[in-house]
């Protein structure tokens, strides 16, 4: 069943950190609703919020793949 699903990413503040996040969900033929980046309190860490319509089963392989971006600190999904 397709659902709607809140992505919150840290990063890395870097060049080419979103076009590596939105590659992986183009990669999945998945279509961004919203996207919400800003720098967090700590300097040097941004905050993706990308709202995404998919199934359970390909959440987890996108959060997954997310997790394996070098500039990733942390990836959750709900």
């Amino acid at each position: 069943m397709i659902k709607q699903y809140t992505i919150s990413a840290l990063t890395a503040n870097a060049p080419g950190v979103l076009h590596r996040l939105a590659s992986v969900l183009t990669q999945r033929r998945v279509n961004i609703e919203s996207l919400n980046v800003k720098e967090t309190e700590t300097k040097g860490v941004s905050r993706f919020s990308i709202v995404v319509f998919v199934e359970e089963s390909a959440i987890e392989q996108i959060v997954s793949r997310m997790r394996r971006v070098v500039e990733v600190f942390e990836v959750s999904a709900g």
